[in-house]
This record gives C-alpha cells, sequence and structure tokens, in this order.
C-alpha cells in the first residue's frame, strides 16, 4: 500500500480490553503520537474526530466563489464542504462566498458553475452583507436565514 508516513495516524481500538494497566502505559510510551480509542465504551472517540478533522481542515485553501442567480441549489453543498467565512449578495446577480475549503471541494463547486474571482473584499462594506442574525453560527449544510426564505426552508 502506497502511504504517506507524514499524513497518517496511527490509532489504536480496543484498548478497554488491556488487561494490565501497565500494558497502556507501555503502548503510550512506545507510540507518543497515536491515538488509543475503544469503539465499545467510546473512550477517545473525540479525540479521533477531532484529530481527523484537524488533518482535513490543513489542506484547506482560502479562495472567493461567485455562485451566480440561479444556481442557489449549490448553496448547501457549499455550507456542508466549506468553511464559509463570510458571503455577500450581489443585488439579483448572485453571491459572494469567501471561503476555506479542500481544493477537490473547490473544483467540484466550479464543475457544477461556481466561478473563482479576483474580487476585492473589504468586511463590513455598507449595503452588501447579510444581516447578522447569527447566520455564521449555523452548523454546516443549513443555509443562512436569508436563503432559507428563498427556498421555502423554515
Amino acid at each position: 500500500m502506497d502511504v504517506d508516513p507524514g499524513n497518517t495516524l496511527q490509532v489504536f481500538n480496543k484498548v478497554d480490553r488491556l488487561a494490565a494497566p501497565e500494558s497502556f502505559a507501555g503502548l503510550k510510551d512506545t507510540f507518543p503520537d497515536a491515538l488509543f480509542i475503544s469503539a465499545v465504551t467510546g473512550d477517545g472517540l473525540g479525540a479521533l474526530k477531532d484529530a481527523l478533522r484537524r488533518r482535513r481542515r490543513a489542506g484547506f485553501r482560502e479562495t472567493i466563489l461567485k455562485v451566480p442567480a440561479g444556481l442557489e441549489s449549490i448553496t448547501g453543498r457549499i455550507y456542508e464542504h466549506c468553511e464559509v467565512r463570510d458571503v455577500r449578495y450581489d443585488g439579483g446577480a448572485g453571491a459572494l462566498y469567501r471561503l476555506r475549503a479542500a481544493p477537490v471541494d473547490i473544483e467540484r463547486l466550479r464543475a457544477l458553475g461556481a466561478s473563482s474571482t479576483r474580487s476585492s473584499w473589504t468586511p463590513g462594506t455598507k449595503g452588501t452583507n447579510p444581516p447578522a442574525t447569527g447566520w455564521k453560527d449555523a452548523p454546516p449544510g443549513d443555509p443562512p436565514p436569508c436563503l432559507r426564505a428563498r427556498v421555502g426552508i423554515r
């Protein structure tokens, strides 16, 4: 198997089955960067999820995507696969998303009709940002309230 050692996580499962506590301590000494989990008890699963999230985000890059009017259907994908930093609505012409995502996700969005832009981004420009009503804290995949009304989501 062709594996990049710099991009791997060592994970030991079934730590709940170790009979002697010193065995666990010995494993931690031998493999200091490894994660130790138990799928049965749930021990260490939070740390594993966090490590996977950090690894995935390490490859993210920031870009600005323009989504023309009529392509609002990809908004859910943007929120599901990207970290949306800010969004601007350009009248009826569409929206600009400043986001961080894996290059493969950016390419998929481009294939669906979004385009990269070199548009300047000045945070807080009056009249161009959506209202600050907690939409930035919405869970991934959940469109902001101003888009929910357009597509009938309550």
